[in-house]
């Protein structure tokens, strides 16, 4: 009866990944979709209906609009977005726009599916098409490295929402600029219970500012210097 219960309120890593962006500020994905999203495309469904909130998407013809219009928010607003594309081709027509983010210092969260992995129907989520035995690459990742502060590949629904902060945090991290994950098409369908994928908030796990002091720290200073009698500051 335990087992059944718990099994019952288990969700995907496509939804978890979802909360994960949703809690990270993340407000829009440009997306162009395909294949391996199908679990995504599920769970942004079924969240819209249950009147959760989740970052609104927003579907573009071709990943080299998708990045830029990424990038023209991240330099209005210095907020960087989620763009959502499909295997090594998406990343491949992405990979000019990585190219400007990276030059611009500019925050962009760039996500690609995966091709599957399990061939004979071991687990959910496997190759059911041919297209997925020749969007296989040997090295998705190196379509867009050298452009890019970090990469990885999400292993497990377990670390969903940690990762998706981790991006969050390094994409923002100064200097900014652009990051790279890969989303495998098995991982995404894989079910959790809730309290396995935990949340990492901003306030301990965000983006690193560098060198000055704070505003309010600085004025605290200047504050206690004018008001000592007999200040002595050494230096070095």
């Amino acid at each position: 009866m335990t087992d059944s219960t718990a099994s019952d309120t288990r969700h995907t890593t496509a939804r978890y990944f979802l909360e994960g962006l949703q809690e990270t500020g993340i407000r829009y994905l440009f997306s162009n979709l395909g294949t391996d999203h199908v679990t995504l495309i599920d769970e942004m469904a079924r969240l819209q209906a249950e009147g959760q909130a989740m970052p609104e998407v927003v579907l573009c013809p071709h990943e080299n609009v998708a990045i830029h219009m990424a990038g023209g928010y991240a330099a209005v607003t210095g907020q960087g977005q989620g763009v959502m594309v499909h295997v090594d081709a998406g990343t491949a027509n992405a990979a000019m726009g990585m190219h400007n983010l990276m030059r611009a210092r500019l925050p962009v969260l760039l996500m690609a599916g995966k091709a599957p992995y399990a061939l004979h129907g071991e687990v959910l989520g496997a190759r059911d098409n041919y297209v997925h035995y020749v969007q296989d690459p040997f090295d998705i990742g190196s379509l867009v490295r050298p452009y890019v502060k970090w990469e990885y590949n999400l292993p497990s629904g377990v670390v969903a929402k940690e990762v998706v902060r981790r991006a969050h945090s390094v994409m923002h991290t100064e200097p900014a600029g652009p990051v790279y994950m890969t989303l495998p098409r098995e991982t995404l369908a894989e079910p959790w219970a809730p309290e396995l994928v935990k949340s990492y908030p901003a306030t301990r796990f965000g983006a690193v500012r560098m060198g000055a002091l704070p505003a309010e720290a600085t004025l605290q200073i200047a504050r206690e210097l004018m008001a000592a009698e007999n200040p002595l500051v050494i230096t070095s």
